[in-house]
């Protein structure tokens, strides 16, 4: 299987859809032990699911192939996309590894000289989050504002694989 040694920086793992394969592997197997008889539906679901996850997976990639190699740095406030940028071989940078009270003048002033010199044009906010201090700083050196979703759903993106669809989505409309 997969690898799914928890990142100490961070354990959103879901943001690689493979890891998500193995949860639901996993869920299957749970649910067939605890309910014999209910097995070849929790199979079944299983097995759609998993095959809609591999899709995911490709499109994805497909999605982001054509950003530029130069532009291909996720920029967000918090350390949430880790797992996401390794699968599609991405970098990432964030200015807390946690909550706001974790950002240090000495955290933004060096992402900021990193963002300059690496000529990133986007930085990317989660809606749940509050993003002022991101909002302020992106005007201040001219950057765009992108939304992307670690792990709160909303109206308009209500599902796991309509997240990840936006996200990728999200990246090259702001990237490309």
């Amino acid at each position: 299987g997969l690898d799914l040694t928890l990142d100490s920086r961070d354990p959103h793992l879901w943001q690689n859809p493979l890891f998500v394969v193995e949860y639901v592997e996993s869920i299957r197997d749970a649910l067939v032990q605890a309910d014999p008889e209910g097995a070849p539906d929790y199979r079944s679901n299983a097995g759609r699911y998993i095959l809609q996850l591999h899709e995911l997976d490709r499109e994805i990639a497909s999605l982001l192939d054509p950003v530029p190699e130069v532009r291909r740095h996720l920029v967000t406030f918090h350390d949430a996309f880790t797992h996401f940028t390794a699968r599609y071989g991405w970098q990432s940078s964030a200015f807390t590894t946690g909550d706001a009270t974790e950002v240090t003048p000495g955290s933004i002033v060096a992402l900021m000289e990193r963002i300059k010199s690496q000529g990133i044009l986007s930085v990317f906010t989660e809606p749940q989050l509050q993003a002022g201090m991101l909002e302020s700083l992106a005007k201040d050196v001219e950057l765009e504002l992108g939304t992307i979703y670690s792990d709160a759903l909303d109206g308009e993106v209500d599902t796991y694989i309509k997240m990840m669809q936006f996200n990728a989505n999200s990246l090259v409309d702001h990237l490309r």
